[in-house]
C-alpha cells in the first residue's frame, strides 16, 4: 500500500531532510503538550462556559524521532503535505508577516496556544465528546490515548512576508462522535495503575495524574 511503502522511505526521508536544512529537532514542545495534557486531566484547563472535566486515563507523551520526520515531510515548502502515518494525526500552523528576526521561539506558543483555544471558541459537552470539526487541533492534543508525539519547524524566507509554519504529528486520532478521554468524577486523574492499564497493558500511573507506558 501507498502508506506502508511510506513507513519504508522514512529512513530516506530523514536524511533528505536534515541535509536541505528542513529538519529541525523540537523535543521541548513535548513538555509543553503535557503540561497542558495534565491540567486537563486534573480538571484546570478552561473550556468555553467553564472548565473541562479531569480524565480518569490521559496518557503523557513520549517524543518520537519518526513522527518528527512526518512532520518535517509537512514543513517542506512550509505547505502541509498531510503526511501522518495509518491511525495518526496532524496538528499543522501557518503565520505570515512577522519580523525576520522571529523564530520558532515565537512562532511555537502561539500555534499551540491557538489549538488550545478552540475549545474557548467551540461548544465541547461534558463528556467531552468529539462532535465538532472546529475542535479537530484541540481533540488531537488531549486525546487520551495518544502516547508520542513529534514536530518540526520551518521558516520560509522566500515569501515576502515570511511565512512561518509548525507542525506536529500524534500517533492516535480522535474519532468524531466520540468521546476525546475517559472522564473521571474525581476532579483529578489517574488514582491508581489499574486505571492506565485498562487502556494498555502495563501502563502505570504517575504521580501527576498522567498515565505512562
Amino acid at each position: 500500500t501507498v502508506q506502508a511503502q511510506s513507513i519504508m522511505f522514512l529512513p530516506f526521508l530523514a536524511l533528505l531532510l536534515i541535509h536541505e536544512g528542513t529538519a529541525q529537532t523540537f523535543q521541548y514542545i513535548q513538555p509543553l503538550i503535557n503540561e497542558y495534557r495534565k491540567q486537563v486531566a486534573n480538571g484546570q484547563a478552561w473550556k468555553r462556559g467553564g472548565v473541562l472535566p479531569s480524565s480518569l486515563n490521559m496518557f503523557e507523551l513520549e517524543y518520537s524521532p519518526e513522527l518528527e520526520v512526518y512532520a518535517s515531510v509537512n514543513t517542506v515548502g512550509c505547505k502541509s503535505a498531510n503526511f501522518y502515518p495509518p491511525g495518526g494525526s496532524l496538528n499543522y500552523y501557518m503565520l505570515y508577516g512577522l519580523p525576520e528576526k522571529y523564530d520558532n521561539n515565537t512562532v511555537v506558543p502561539v500555534a499551540l496556544a491557538t489549538w488550545m483555544e478552540h475549545v474557548l471558541h467551540n461548544e465541547i459537552d461534558d463528556q467531552v465528546t468529539y462532535s465538532d470539526p472546529n475542535l479537530e487541533m484541540f481533540a488531537n492534543m488531549v486525546y487520551y490515548k495518544a502516547t508520542q508525539v513529534g514536530c518540526s519547524y520551518k521558516k520560509c524566507s522566500e515569501s515576502q512576508p515570511p511565512l512561518h509554519v509548525l507542525a506536529c504529528v500524534f500517533d492516535s486520532a480522535p474519532q468524531m462522535n466520540e468521546q476525546l478521554y475517559k472522564v473521571s468524577g474525581t476532579g483529578k486523574g489517574c488514582k491508581s495503575d489499574s486505571d492506565c492499564s485498562n487502556v494498555f497493558n502495563g501502563a502505570v500511573c504517575g504521580p501527576e495524574g498522567l498515565c505512562g507506558r
